[in-house]
């Protein structure tokens, strides 16, 4: 019987303790589609940083300071936040699969322009046709 009872007593522990969050919600959490536009803008800022740091620097522009004062927001607010989602695998995928969707749009917007671009300058300087004693040469 004592089996019995100490069984019973960790199958309710264990329903209780699986019921309850694993983290609290930070009273000061960023909303998610805001996190959404921060990490869009922190993974724009990182490879601007990466590629074009003295661009940065030429204009005093500090990443982090950037974000926080573009979303008013600190960094414990912001630990806080990514903390939390992280701590909720279903929501924090759903973030990411956002920024990353908003990364690739912007990634074909960007090779389109390119391609524009090449083609007007191609349109503005047409090779010149070959002549006939070089091409039987």
């Amino acid at each position: 019987m004592n089996f019995r009872f100490t069984g019973f007593i960790m199958v309710v522990l264990f329903i209780f303790s699986c019921s309850r969050p694993i983290l609290e919600k930070p009273a000061n959490l960023i909303p998610e589609d805001r996190m959404v536009d921060i990490y869009y803008d922190v993974s724009i800022l990182k490879a601007a940083k990466s590629t074009g740091l003295k661009i940065l620097e030429e204009h005093n522009i500090e990443p982090d300071k950037y974000i926080y004062q573009k979303y008013d927001i600190d960094s414990l607010q912001l630990a806080e936040s990514t903390v939390y989602y992280v701590s909720k695998p279903a929501i924090c995928e759903q973030i990411y699969a956002r920024v990353e969707e908003r990364l690739l749009a912007m990634k074909q917007i960007a090779e389109d322009s390119l391609k524009q671009a090449n083609t007007r300058k191609e349109d503005s300087h047409p090779v010149p046709p070959k002549r006939d004693e070089e091409t039987k040469q």
